[in-house]
């Protein structure tokens, strides 16, 4: 799935909130299609500072409520007379406009970072101008120095020569709601390449470094265009381009995208965001999002992208698996709310709320409806709504046309829900028959029951199969059927199709699964963690307890029996080994933590954890397995050449945590396994 990149400057959810409801109290005078904005910019590079000017022009008269923000007020003037401005501790202008407002003002910025202003380059978005309730067509100008070049929302950008630098000005004919706003990316280091599809212009803006990646990425986003154009009707703009920001992460745009250096520089398009990004032009940028009643557009933008594309390879079902397993690690008993709730991804947590959840919700809807219907809905969904702000209700019309109502409980319960459905699986018996067998199984849910189309997959004595779907509204259903020959298996949601709590036998072993568990013990040689601090200081910014023990040390430090189950006795120094053993370790009076990290191949612990350890030519492995003597806990064995080369996996795993073991070669995963666990609820025919 695809990262996004960190808005430090952009508003709080509670800012956006109450631009929000300003939205709505001065909607009626400022919202409409000719209300304008003009914004023009001048920078200060070494000092980190914007200085700006805007004009904001509703059709008719309004009441504006402008809240200052960071920004720096110099000059306020309401259709052409100068007012007072608020004192530092008032920061919000309360305005009845008639015609125009001119709002002098200037902001400081960092000089690096994900948002910033310095002479290295200008990243800004979010409340870097003064930000107006409302709709408007926005028109920026900004004057950078000489040999800069600089994107932003637009379908053209003219450039004119000034003294000591140059005057860009960006051509954006389509509204924008103030939540979405304008942005701005510029840097006098861009190696600007160019390519076309169909009538579009598509631009790289990469660094010199990358540079020679550019051609490869012009190329790959004509085709994801192309494949979104089919699925969603026509690219919204008349550009697109690709901009590179050092940082790690992706952005996307109205008209372009910022992607980061570990973005351009995977070698396998699936661990780039490049088309999840791309499908926010239509999700978010084109068809804006009522944040108010819940972020819809993270999961379709998730399902049209990132999970299509696994579905065309084939591993349609592993995706699935990786977003309910993603959801149960992440979101511990009591933490989840919502769909409807969902507004923007803060952690891991709301990342599979608004992503996870919401991309499985459109899976479900697409089985509900079928293929045709579905696509249809989609293409209907971003017709109907161009560059306008669009709620769950809009989604939920365009796959239900004529105000259909029979998709209302669909939508009501997975999106007003917080819980997650479990099913179980019992009483599975078959019976002979005059005409062969009858089979009989009970589908079990918890309650408050969810209408849900159950898949199931009954295998026979002769090898072959029958899928059917059960249709579940209650919390306990027994089906009785009858078949000719012998069933000797039933298998429930075997592609996890479904929206459910996992069982602990479908979980897979998995970084993700051990690093989100409640209490992590750390056991290290006797010289400490050594090479292996820079992981160490990483998981313990975990929301987890990391025990940090050393085995080893001296008797009054040592602590090592409780990570194998054993009391925690102290031993003496010149034994430190001897709680090692299997007794020890399937002790369960003991308080032991939920999972184990075992740091070094040469660890006398991992020959007792890791029988079988996968050693690849790398120079750094991490495998992460049930341990062997618990397996409701997990255990890994980290084993690195170099702090070097751990220091390098530290930025590369965070993308690599849906996955088993894992080995890299300087920052570069060489080798990537997902454990094979058993699918779906599965239970013999009696």
């Amino acid at each position: 799935m695809g990262t996004t990149m960190p808005e430090p400057g952009a508003p709080s959810i509670v800012l956006r909130r109450l631009l929000v409801l300003l939205c709505l109290l001065v909607a009626p005078a400022v919202s409409a299609a000719s209300a304008e904005y003009r914004l023009a910019v001048a920078f200060d590079l070494p000092g980190g500072r914007v200085l700006g000017e805007a004009e904001i022009m509703p059709v008719r008269p309004a009441r504006m409520t402008i809240p200052r923000g960071d920004l720096v007020w110099k000059a306020v003037e309401v259709d052409g007379k100068a007012i007072s401005l608020p004192q530092a501790d008032q920061g919000t202008l309360n305005l009845s406009v008639h015609r125009r407002v001119r709002i002098r003002y200037e902001a400081t910025f960092p000089l690096e970072g994900a948002e910033q202003i310095s002479p290295s380059g200008i990243v800004l978005s979010g409340e870097w101008y003064p930000v107006v309730p409302g709709t408007f067509r926005y028109r920026l100008t900004a004057q950078l120095p000489a040999g800069w070049e600089a994107v932003s929302e637009a379908d053209r950008i003219r450039r004119r020569v000034l003294a000591g630098g140059m005057e860009f000005r960006f051509d954006f004919p389509h509204r924008l709601p103030h939540a979405e706003g304008i942005s701005l990316v510029a840097s006098d280091r861009f190696v600007v390449k160019r390519g076309r599809y169909r009538d579009i212009d598509l631009y790289a803006y990469f660094l010199p470094e990358d540079a020679a990646h550019a051609e490869r990425f012009l190329a790959k986003a004509a085709e994801y265009l192309q494949r979104f154009e089919r699925l969603l009707g026509p690219y919204p703009y008349r550009r697109f381009s690709m901009v590179e920001h050092a940082p790690a992460g992706a952005h996307s745009l109205a008209g372009y995208i910022v992607l980061g250096r570990d973005e351009i520089r995977a070698e396998r398009w699936e661990d780039t965001a490049l088309d999840h990004e791309i499908a926010h032009q239509w999700f978010g940028n084109s068809v804006f999002t009522d944040y108010s009643s819940g972020n819809w557009n993270e999961g379709l933008a998730l399902y049209v992208a990132d999970y299509l594309s696994a579905e065309a390879a084939g591993e349609g079902w592993k995706c699935r698996r990786r977003m309910l397993a993603g959801y149960g690690n992440n979101i511990s008993r009591g933490k989840a709310y919502p769909l409807a709730k969902f507004e923007e991804k803060g952690d891991r947590a709301s990342k599979f709320i608004g992503y996870a959840k919401a991309g499985m919700v459109f899976h479900m809807l697409r089985r509900e409806l079928g293929d045709a219907r579905f696509f249809a809905g989609l293409k209907r969904f971003v017709a109907e709504n161009r560059f306008r702000v669009a709620s769950w209700k809009e989604v939920e019309r365009a796959f239900a046309p004529q105000d259909d109502p029979s998709l209302a409980p669909f939508f009501a319960q997975w999106l007003q829900r917080a819980d997650m459905p479990m099913l179980t699986l019992s009483g599975v018996r078959a019976v002979a028959v005059a005409e062969g067998f009858e089979l009989e199984f009970t589908l079990g849910q918890s309650t408050p029951p969810y209408r849900l189309n159950v898949p199931i997959n009954i295998r026979f004595a002769d090898g072959s199969s029958a899928r059917q779907t059960i249709r579940l509204g209650k919390a306990a259903l027994t089906v009785r059927k009858p078949f000719a020959v012998r069933p000797v298996e039933v298998v429930v949601d075997e592609g996890f199709d479904l929206f459910r709590t996992l069982a602990e036998a479908e979980y897979p072993p998995t970084i993700e699964r051990l690093l989100t568990r409640e209490t992590i013990g750390i056991v290290a040689d006797a010289q400490g963690t050594g090479l292996y601090a820079p992981l160490v200081e990483s998981l313990a910014g975990l929301q987890g307890r990391v025990m940090k023990r050393q085995i080893g040390d001296t008797a009054s430090r040592f602590a090592g029996p409780e990570f194998f189950g054993g009391r925690g006795r102290q031993q003496p120094a010149h034994r430190p080994w001897q709680a090692l053993n299997p007794a020890a370790m399937a002790d369960e009076s003991a308080a032991r933590p939920d999972a184990i990290i075992v740091l070094g191949n040469d660890n006398p612990a991992a020959a007792r954890l890791f029988p079988e350890n996968v050693s690849p030519q790398a120079d750094f492995v991490v495998h992460v397995a049930s341990h062997p003597h618990d397996p409701r806990r997990l255990v890994a064995l980290v084993h690195a050449d170099s702090e070097e080369a751990v220091r390098a996996a530290v930025q590369a795993l965070p993308n690599l945590w849906c996955l088993t073991v894992v080995a890299m070669k300087s920052g570069r995963a060489i080798v990537r396994e997902e454990a094979d666990v058993p699918r779906g609820l599965r239970a013999k025919v009696l």
